[in-house]
């Protein structure tokens, strides 16, 4: 029983880690969790080539790394031809392989305790992961103690957000925050749509849309981006409940007189 319960809860700390990067006191500041995940999805990647004897490299990835590497070399002829110092995009490619790297090692421990991967599964622990967030959110700005336990070990960037009196939770603050918090929600109305509607579960739907206006609520006091992701996640939903047979949006039945087609 505690098994079921806490190997779930390390997997959604490690997924937290990832999509909510933050940095660690008893580090130096360039070893966040994003890039000791990277380091270890390095790791696992090479373990999995060694045992299959191949290098196992998707075609979606290699296109998107040649892309990476592309923009990067044309920001770096850029900055050549304009004399500047700002080496920010001309090594775009080292952050493109430190997020597909810390991608490689959260889904290679997912896979170890469930066997295959999906955007389901991928959309549950991100909507749990932002309502601990938020959660913690709220714990940081009433809790003294709390704070003060955060601030011990995690560098969060608490003293500059602080100084624009702003909220901010565990790795989630100001746009970047709010960014995340809304490719979350966008997701988490598909997953509602497609598979919990679907089975029609009623407790399920009803914790997922609680958590869904909850994450809107406290993910708009970190960043007000978050009500872009929840306007954009209602519309999905809206256009959901509307969607009808064989991909019908609008059904105009026979009625007085007056037909419409419900074929194209």
């Amino acid at each position: 029983m505690i098994r079921n319960l806490l190997v779930p809860f390390m997997l959604g700390t490690i997924v937290s880690f990832y999509f909510f990067p933050i940095g660690f006191t008893f580090l130096p500041m360039s070893l966040n969790s994003k890039v000791l995940l990277a380091l270890f999805g390095a790791c696992a990647f090479a373990f999995e080539c060694m045992k299959s004897k191949a290098l196992v490299l998707s075609a979606d990835v290699f296109r998107s790394a040649l892309i990476a590497l592309l923009f990067s070399a044309i920001c770096y002829i850029s900055m050549l031809i304009n004399d500047t110092n700002d080496t920010t995009y001309a090594t775009y490619f080292v952050s493109f392989f430190t997020w597909v790297g810390g991608a490689y090692g959260v889904v290679f421990l997912l896979k170890k305790k469930y066997g295959v991967v999906d955007i389901h599964l991928l959309s549950r622990y991100l909507l749990w992961v932002a309502v601990a967030q938020c959660i913690s959110c709220l714990l940081i700005d009433h809790v003294p103690a709390f704070s003060a336990f955060v601030d011990t070990f995690m560098d969060i960037g608490q003293q500059s957000v602080r100084e624009l009196n702003r909220k901010y939770s565990i790795g989630a603050a100001l746009d970047s925050g709010g960014v995340r918090f809304a490719i979350i929600l966008v997701v988490a109305s598909y997953e509602l749509c497609s598979k919990v509607l679907v089975k029609k579960n009623f407790g399920n739907a009803l914790v997922y849309i609680l958590s869904y206006f909850f994450v809107i609520l406290v993910g708009n006091m970190i960043s007000r981006t978050a009500t872009v992701g929840g306007a954009l996640g209602l519309g999905y939903m809206l256009l959901y409940l509307f969607k009808l047979n064989n991909g019908v949006f609008f059904l105009i039945r026979k009625r007085g007189g007056f037909s419409g087609s419900t074929q194209d």
